[in-house]
């Protein structure tokens, strides 16, 4: 999985916006398989290094038959970071980096860099964008508003949605639905209380028609439900959400959603480039939206600076965004299908050859025990974050 790194400058006080951080993704009840009932999707750690080699290693072994342990949860020190609740960032002396996520206060962070736009020059006006109005040639050339206003420009940037204003309905850019892999297509999203330790992961319960996402941050958990609208109605989708929280009588509102599963054909089309769900969504299993806009804004700046803008340039760039989008697609099958057991039944394994069993999973569990000392509870971490610190640009993992 790649990286983001956010642009110089682009400095957010984390106390105010970063509520929690996470070191992946547990699954719980995605397999019935004996041992395999809850697995961690760890973010990539320098320390994987040591023991990367190790799990693939066994992975295939037991493949092949071989009775040897390949969880990954024993092969990685982000499962084991989540399992004791421990923030991501370890003491200066022990130099060993987790890529790890935020959960953002969403309000707070928009605030934030609406204001270090304004204050960088960007001129903001608030209006409602009804249409847009296209040249001889095909490309924008203004929009037209609510208002009464008509907007010319030479460059547009959709971030309409999944409504595509511009990059669907003035364009008319095809479209690659993803729902022949993906059936999930709707979600449901209620919060819940948080007391206590924090936890460092997102967990991730398989539901009867889909999963049920549940994210820390400091005061509360952030829950849903997504699921496939052609297998379930909304009104299911909620009584069976809130059955697993405990909150079937709770007077708590939820919030219903729609989803296009999928991507455009071309992200920049003529003068418009498309940012964040008018360019495409994969259902959140990696969260990974925050990602790709991430990537198309920063991908695009780079091209603007080359002044690389001709059509082969367009074609590069589309090219660079749709293999993100099915990289993601079909993401992780190691850890994936190690994690649901997906293996021969015990009685069919055999005992491992000196070679199959050369790698000593206790000393990496001694590896990933001392190691787990170093980093501190997470709750202690975020409160140990002064109010108005600001960092310098950091390596983010986004899912």
């Amino acid at each position: 999985m790649p990286t983001a790194r956010r642009p110089a400058g682009t400095r957010i006080p984390r106390r105010s916006r970063c509520v929690a951080s996470k070191c992946g993704i547990r699954f719980d009840g995605w397999s019935t398989k004996p041992g395999f009932g809850s697995y961690f999707h760890p973010f990539a750690s320098m320390l994987d290094n040591l023991t990367m080699k190790q799990f693939v290693h066994n992975v295939e072994a037991r493949i092949n038959g071989a009775d040897l342990e390949a969880h990954p949860d024993r092969f990685f020190i982000a499962a084991r970071l989540a399992a004791k609740r421990r923030a991501p960032k370890a003491s200066e002396s022990f130099p060993f980096d987790i890529w790890h996520g935020y959960h953002f206060d969403a309000v707070l962070l928009g605030q934030f860099l609406h204001r270090k736009a304004v204050d960088r020059g960007v001129r903001y006006k608030s209006c409602h964008v009804t249409h847009a109005n296209l040249d001889a040639d095909g490309n924008l050339a203004s929009v037209g508003t609510e208002e009464g206003e008509t907007i010319a420009a030479d460059l547009f940037v959709d971030c309409s949605g999944f409504a595509g204003l511009l990059i669907d309905k003035a364009l008319h850019t095809p479209f690659v639905s993803f729902s022949s892999n993906l059936f999930n297509d709707a979600a449901v999203a209620i919060p819940s209380p948080m007391e206590g330790s924090i936890p460092s992961e997102t967990v991730s319960t398989a539901m009867k028609h889909g999963w049920a996402w549940k994210i820390p941050l400091t005061t509360r958990f952030g829950n849903g439900y997504v699921y496939s609208s052609r297998f379930c109605s909304a009104d299911e989708a909620e009584t069976e959400l809130r059955g697993h929280l405990g909150l079937l009588d709770a007077d708590v509102p939820v919030r219903h959603l729609k989803m296009k599963i999928g991507r455009v054909t071309r992200h920049w089309n003529r003068n418009c480039l498309a940012v964040g769900l008018s360019q495409g969504f994969i259902e959140p299993l990696e969260a990974t939206a925050l990602l790709f806009i991430q990537q198309t804004a920063a991908t695009f700046v780079e091209f603007v600076e080359r002044g690389d803008l001709g059509e082969a340039a367009h074609q590069r760039f589309n090219d660079m965004m749709n293999t993100h989008f099915e990289g993601i697609r079909d993401y992780s099958w190691y850890s994936i299908m190690a994690g649901m057991g997906i293996f021969p039944d015990p009685q069919d394994l055999r005992p491992p050859t000196a070679q199959e069993a050369r790698f000593s999973v206790a000393e990496i569990d001694n590896l990933l025990e001392r190691s787990s000392a170093n980093y501190p509870d997470h709750r202690a971490a975020l409160e140990s974050i002064p109010p108005r610190r600001t960092e310098p640009a950091l390596q983010v993992y986004f899912w």
